[in-house]
Order: C-alpha cells, then structure tokens, then sequence
C-alpha cells in the first residue's frame, strides 16, 4: 500500500498457475476509490535488477473494478516466470511502484 497524493494505491501481484503452461504473473495497480478517481492518476511499475529494466505505466484502476478485470483485460504488467527470474535478487522480487497525477 502507498499513499500519495492523498489517495491510497494497492499494488497488487497474483501469481497464476496456466494447465501445462509456465506460471504467469499479473501486476495491477488499484486506487482505494472510484473509477472516476482513479482516471486522474498514472501508475509505473518497475522491475530492475542486473542491468535490466522493465517498465509497465498505466493509468490507476479503482479497487472497485476488481483485480480480475485488469487481468481479462490484459491491462496490467503481465510477465511468465522465466522473466521474474532475470530480475530475482536473493529470492526476492521487486516491483517498484510510482504515481503520478496526469
């Protein structure tokens, strides 16, 4: 959770297992507030580690909407589990998160 801007954002990270598939992961980002709310800021995850960088930005969806239509919707940082491990650092996966008024 962070706080900003006077608003509280909840960065969520569900880990999903596909049938015969790698593992993917989702990134979503959530206003604690209404849609309308959340149309006034952007968000920027990041993942870093070993001269590698990934950056996701989008604009902040409200909790309301719920995680799950991020993920049917495709609008979130999606990344396989082969990706995670170029960026694990002592078994710890960092994403950092930024927002911003736009």
């Amino acid at each position: 959770m962070q706080s900003c801007h006077g608003h509280h954002f909840l960065l969520v990270l569900e880990k999903q297992d596909k049938c015969g598939e790698q593992q993917q992961f989702h990134a979503v980002v959530q206003l604690l507030g209404t849609p309308r709310q959340a149309e006034q800021f952007v968000c920027r995850l990041e993942l870093s580690g070993r001269r590698r960088r990934l950056m996701w930005e989008a604009p902040a969806r409200s909790i309301l909407r719920g995680v799950q239509s991020a993920i049917v919707e495709h609008d979130c940082l999606l990344f396989d589990a082969a990706t995670a491990r170029l960026f694990v650092d002592d078994g710890t996966l960092s994403v950092n998160m930024a927002v911003s008024q736009g």
